[in-house]
């Protein structure tokens, strides 16, 4: 498989339709508060520093670590890729107008759907490979080359470069700040510094992507080169945004109990809970639930389920350093998750979620098969404008709404008024990082 013929396809994914720079526009904001938020994390704060050089590729790698780390990025079901944490801020540090942003954060999508696809989506999760890590440096270094306006030969070299000695495993780090953030950092500095070698004439291996290659990245059976034939056509359009700080995979039952709490269901009366989910969507949600550890009290089904009974605004609280109530712990105890076959469909792109409540009096079931936020869902919009208000950042993304209806301009806005108040932040944070080094 030819690099240069996968890149080729891009020319024709650039996004000169409304419906594709407004998609983009919706996720640039959407990455932007969740950059943001958890700029104001402690462990946000641990990766900002680290990654505070003054150096654009460096902060452009604490950014997408942090945007990752907050577990309320996009995200594209079918290949469990999130993009938008790597494509947004590189094409945002290095794209010179709106036009450029709209396509490079296109091109990034595309191809890191493309290659997180390629080695079996979601699926490869439980052979130890990481889909986003995986295809990390592809998707920062095609951005980064498109933003620069590389030819195609360009584009195709920075993205072999970036993929050669990859990977997609890391185990499962522990502690605090978690490596498995500055995984996504280091990875995102590999893809940007591949295309800024092939500015100074470094080439790689056009013929890398070799089924042999892929069969090295992951289990051989989940391959499928095909997907390295073109670039997926509106990719921006086909990756969702998430309204809770959440696995995924759990993410539509949450809205069924939602659902039914403010249906007037009493959480007192309830004595158990069963979800069923496809069989895909449980290992990560229904592992046993650690309160030390931070991705375990946003994957845990049950944990979000006392969540959304007795501390509503938290499923959006990224940093989860406030001890939990013990009525929100005990209720994850009543939570019982099962895997149903039976939900497994044959769209690809949806995990729904059967949710059964049972209660003193009565005995409630509900389904959802679509989440507020999903792929062509209408109200995308609001999904976002409820981040940015729970995070109180109206003052900070008033004018790109107000330019909202000229996509580009508004594009322009968030380069800068967004991605300079993020990089203002890192700044401080730099200067702050300093001063303890100095006192101590």
């Amino acid at each position: 498989m030819s690099a240069h013929s996968l890149i080729n396809s891009l020319n024709k994914n650039q996004s000169d339709t409304g419906e594709q720079i407004n998609a983009v526009i919706l996720h640039v904001m959407d990455s932007m508060s969740v950059l943001l938020a958890g700029l104001e994390t402690a462990e946000g704060k641990a990766i900002s520093q680290f990654y505070s050089h003054g150096n654009k590729t460096e902060t452009v790698a604490g950014m997408a670590s942090i945007i990752r780390f907050s577990e309320c990025d996009d995200i594209h079901i079918p290949s469990c890729v999130s993009p938008g944490c790597i494509a947004i801020p590189t094409a945002l540090a290095f794209a010179k107008d709106g036009e450029g942003i709209a396509n490079a954060v296109e091109a990034g999508y595309g191809v890191g759907l493309a290659f997180a696809k390629a080695i079996g989506g979601v699926k490869a999760l439980d052979h130890g490979v990481w889909p986003t890590l995986f295809a990390a440096p592809a998707i920062a270094a095609v951005t980064c080359a498109v933003s620069m306006g590389f030819s195609e030969k360009a584009i195709a070299q920075a993205l072999v470069l970036a993929m050669s000695g990859t990977s997609g495993r890391t185990g499962r780090p522990q502690g605090f700040p978690s490596g498995r953030w500055l995984a996504i950092g280091e990875a995102t500095i590999k893809g940007i510094r591949a295309a800024q070698a092939v500015r100074n004439g470094f080439c790689g291996d056009e013929n890398l992507f070799s089924d042999q290659w892929l069969a090295s990245q992951t289990q051989a059976d989940l391959v499928d080169s095909k997907m390295l034939h073109s670039v997926p056509k509106n990719a921006v359009q086909k990756v969702g945004l998430k309204p809770f700080v959440s696995a995924r995979q759990g993410a539509n039952a949450i809205k069924v109990f939602l659902d039914l709490l403010d249906d007037g269901l009493s959480v007192e009366d309830i004595h158990s809970v069963e979800v069923y989910l496809p069989v895909v969507a449980v290992p990560v949600v229904a592992r046993e639930l650690d309160l030390g550890n931070r991705l375990s009290t946003i994957a845990n089904l049950g944990l979000q389920f006392g969540i959304a009974a007795f501390e509503r605004s938290r499923l959006l609280d990224v940093d989860r350093k406030k001890s939990f109530k013990p009525q929100t712990i005990a209720f994850a105890k009543k939570v019982k998750i099962t895997a149903d076959p039976d939900l497994q469909t044959d769209d690809a792109s949806v995990w729904p979620a059967r949710v059964k409540i049972f209660t003193t009096a009565e005995n409630f079931e509900q389904s959802c098969h679509a989440l507020p936020g999903d792929p062509g869902d209408n109200c995308q919009m609001d999904v976002v404008t409820a981040k940015i208000k729970h995070f109180n950042q109206l003052a900070l993304f008033d004018e790109v709404l107000a330019h909202q209806e000229n996509g580009l301009a508004a594009l322009n806005r968030a380069k800068k008024n967004l991605y300079a108040a993020a990089s203002q932040r890192f700044a401080e944070q730099c200067s702050q990082s300093e001063n303890l080094g100095m006192a101590s």
